[in-house]
């Protein structure tokens, strides 16, 4: 009788010993371990893919909305009159300073001209746009910078290659670009002569990082001018 139960004793620790050795649990974590990481992995470059596509998605919408507001103040260039031939003060490749004949809503005289600048900001990463009202009853007219308001139209990185943002020609047709000097402006001597610009805008948004720039071109014949 003793003896038979000191024998079910051993049978009942025996398959209570039985389970999942030291070596075991070291490996099925390990195994665990690899799976999370790639599952992580996965969800962190899913995530980054949509807020850059959603990133560029606003850097698309802001290009088109840009190039169209540029787009319709160099349509209205105009000469500033009081002996000034032409409609451009400056004409840089990532700046330009002109005369725009800007017509308030409900107004049927012929406006002063205003004074247009479109220039890059690099440190505010932003596409800027200055305005000044003309003062003065009648040419000769002139521009207080007291005047002058600001407002950026394009938020991001602008022509982060370098590109040129304007190019200027002497006729809407011609195909080689006014010349410029040792900066890439249109020389003093040739600003009388613009007749057509051409527009190439790029904006890479600053977040996330990696995100590709939107880009858009348009060349426009200034009406005003020929």
């Amino acid at each position: 009788m003793s003896s038979e139960f000191l024998a079910r004793l051993r049978r009942r620790s025996v398959r209570g010993d039985a389970g999942i050795t030291l070596t075991e649990l070291i490996v099925a974590m390990f195994v665990g371990s690899i799976v999370l990481s790639g599952v992580a992995a996965l969800t962190i470059s899913t995530q980054k893919s949509v807020s850059q596509a959603m990133a560029r998605a606003g850097a698309t919408a802001d290009v088109r909305t840009a190039l169209a507001y540029m787009s319709r103040r160099l349509r209205v260039a105009v000469p500033p009159g009081g002996g000034t031939a032409g409609a451009f003060e400056a004409a840089g490749p990532r700046s330009v300073t002109f005369y725009a004949s800007l017509v308030a809503p409900g107004s049927t005289g012929t406006p002063a001209p205003t004074k247009i600048e479109f220039y890059v900001d690099t440190a505010a990463g932003c596409l800027v746009e200055a305005r000044t009202a003309a003062v003065g009853a009648g040419a000769p007219y002139t521009w207080p910078s007291s005047g002058r308001r600001t407002t950026c139209i394009a938020l991001g990185s602008i022509n982060p290659a370098g590109q040129r943002l304007f190019t200027f020609y002497a006729t809407p047709g011609a195909t080689t670009p006014l010349a410029t000097d040792a900066s890439g402006a249109v020389t003093a001597r040739d600003l009388p002569a613009i007749e057509s610009v051409a527009v190439d805008l790029a904006v890479a948004p600053t977040k996330p990082a990696g995100t590709a720039p939107s880009q858009a071109r348009t060349r426009l014949t200034l009406t005003n001018l020929l």
